[in-house]
């Protein structure tokens, strides 16, 4: 049985597609998603500081705030190079189609075609509104049910 999707790679799908990379990700939802990891050397680093500002160690001291300074800006730079990411994807604004069938998927955009066979495959995670295919370690091909053009809607498993 085949299935086929036609995707328009819009800035709310490659956001969504990318939210959804992050979260199985197990290193970037670690970086991206539990910000909770970043606080304490936060806290510790302040406490640092403080301590050396105490006992007149202006240097030490100002290094250890520079380094609570940074991470702030890290956090903010990197939801930064995501959004770029998205806005200098080569295949933005374009229709992609994916033809899944029992032999493997056949991708087809403006640039290229391929297919590849189920092995291939990493993993894939079912959703409600779609699935997300792991192409390769850091690659992704989300399928939402809304871009179902032939074939019928998956099952869930319960």
């Amino acid at each position: 049985m085949q299935t086929t999707h036609r995707i328009l790679l819009d800035l709310e799908y490659l956001k969504e597609a990318q939210r959804l990379a992050i979260e199985n990700t197990p290193a970037k939802k670690l970086l991206y998603k539990n910000l909770w990891i970043q606080w304490p050397p936060r806290v510790i680093l302040t406490a640092v500081s403080i301590y050396f500002s105490v006992y007149h160690h202006w240097s030490t001291a100002a290094i250890a705030a520079f380094i609570v300074a940074v991470s702030f800006l890290g956090t903010f730079l990197s939801r930064r190079s995501q959004a770029k990411a998205r806005q200098n994807n080569r295949l933005k604004d374009t229709i992609l189609t994916f033809a899944l069938d029992d032999e493997g998927i056949d991708t087809t955009n403006q640039f290229s075609n391929a297919h590849l066979q189920w092995p291939a495959i990493f993993n894939a995670v079912v959703y409600p509104q779609g699935v997300l295919l792991q192409l390769t370690p850091n690659g992704f091909a989300w399928l939402p049910d809304s871009t179902l053009t032939v074939g019928p809607l998956p099952r869930r498993a319960n």
